[in-house]
């Protein structure tokens, strides 16, 4: 294990999370900085979820006037506060995010697309003040967009602070389509990522996939960082028995989006309605994150055995991730979602990983997260959408035998050498720390 040093630089995250116990991007954050002086760390967010103050307890929020839309469209566009900060260490709630008028939503898509409208980007006397309160050493930033791009370029020159650059899916390609400036939109944004990344003291990516892709597509290196979680701590959770409870329980936890998995998830809940039908005791269970859960129902009322709501309370989600009998890892079959998702590996896959519970993978081999199930031999792959194959994967995964063992022991010796926190968190931390010293 590569040892920290002991004098940690002082860190400016621009993200589009913040410290949180809820996002992937925020628990993802939470994960990779544990241990490093709260002191030492400030976030300039646009997250609408409520930070976290313990890792961290210098926030601001971007508002219109850091991130926005170009002139003259920002005419259209609702005012967004900015400049939310903490007051004594206790982080204050977000202001909220403008959007644009509905009556002009349509029009703008047409021209520029949803994509295209927060390309503007300052660094205003508000936020210079409060960055020059902490004098970065180390800009960090997942981008994910042409604004961030320009305000992380805008920072790095004002501050002087190297720039580490952390992909967290393969935005560039899905950002821009649309709309009659599209084409222009997707050529300046990849003309000025590739300035930045050149520029980076270090690059990272979400898995070794995304990293040998833009190893390729850009012409530099980038190091593999993904969640971490702390095994020791998740030992005694651990699954040991691998008996099957009736009726068999299936679970997903984690976003239910059209353009990620929720028509995948939808196969698996028919599938358990026909399962159920046919003698199986089978539920499926869905946890959504805080807030979500009614925007979804609709989607999947009226399918017999399935249940949705909340997520457990952080401190139950390994208890209750090691108590289903199989956990589900949906995604999309159309080409869209292959896209945007094909490089990304889910923050909930080292915890369904590390828990020990089987593990159904259902989705185009094409998409790392399948493919990687596959390969490694730590879930079910069902890798075309076909119901009848669905159906034999969850019956077989539902029966008593061997085979949920060895699916379990081999998912929990994967994570405990790819995603064990005392093994990745100190090279994520050490990568940081030496970026000053390398731009």
């Amino acid at each position: 294990m590569t040892p920290v040093p002991a004098d940690l630089p002082r860190v400016l995250l621009l993200t589009s999370s913040a410290f949180n116990s809820l996002s992937g991007g925020g628990i993802t954050l939470g994960n990779l900085f544990r241990g490093w002086p709260r002191e030492r760390l400030a976030v300039a967010h646009n997250d609408p979820i409520p930070p976290d103050p313990e890792p961290c307890a210098r926030y601001y929020a971007l508002g219109q006037d850091e991130l926005g839309w170009q002139w003259p469209l920002s005419l259209w566009q609702r005012r967004a506060p900015s400049g939310v900060v903490t007051a004594d260490g206790a982080a204050s709630p977000r202001a909220a995010t403008g959007a644009p008028r509905r009556w002009a939503r349509g029009l703008l898509r047409a021209v520029t697309s949803d994509g295209g409208l927060h390309d503007h980007a300052a660094v205003t006397p508000a936020l210079r003040a409060w960055i020059a309160e902490l004098r970065p050493q180390v800009l960090y930033t997942f981008l994910g967009s042409l604004g961030f791009v320009r305000l992380a370029r805008a920072i790095a020159d004002e501050t002087g602070a190297a720039i580490v650059v952390h992909m967290m899916d393969d935005w560039p390609r899905t950002l821009y389509r649309g709309g009659l400036l599209g084409p222009y939109l997707r050529a300046t944004l990849d003309r000025e990522l590739r300035g930045l990344l050149a520029r980076a003291a270090t690059r990272m990516g979400i898995g070794a996939d995304m990293c040998e892709e833009y190893r390729r597509r850009y012409g530099l290196e980038f190091l593999p960082f993904h969640n971490v979680l702390d095994a020791t701590a998740w030992r005694p959770h651990m699954r040991r028995d691998w008996a099957v409870r009736s009726p068999a329980r299936l679970l997903y936890a984690g976003s239910i989006l059209a353009n990620a998995q929720r028509d995948s998830l939808l196969d698996i809940a028919r599938a358990v309605g026909e399962l159920r039908t046919e003698g199986l005791e089978v539920e499926l269970h869905l946890h959504t994150p805080f807030g979500r859960a009614d925007a979804n129902r609709p989607f999947f009322e009226g399918l017999p055995g399935v249940f949705l709501g909340d997520p457990p309370p952080g401190e139950a989600i390994a208890q209750e991730l090691a108590a289903a009998d199989v956990l589900v890892l949906p995604v999309n079959f159309d080409g869209a979602t292959i896209e945007y998702v094909r490089l990304s590996f889910p923050t909930k896959l080292p915890a369904y990983m590390l828990s020990g519970t089987p593990i159904l993978a259902y989705g185009p081999e094409e998409v790392a997260q399948i493919r990687l199930a596959r390969d490694e031999g730590w879930g079910r792959v069902v890798s075309r959408r076909d119901r009848p194959l669905l159906k034999a994967a969850i019956r077989a995964l539902c029966q008593p035998g061997d085979g949920r063992a060895q699916l379990g022991r081999r998912a929990q010796d994967v994570a405990q050498r790819d995603h064990d926190a005392s093994r990745v968190r100190a090279g994520f931390q050490q990568a940081i720390a030496s970026a000053p010293k390398v731009r």
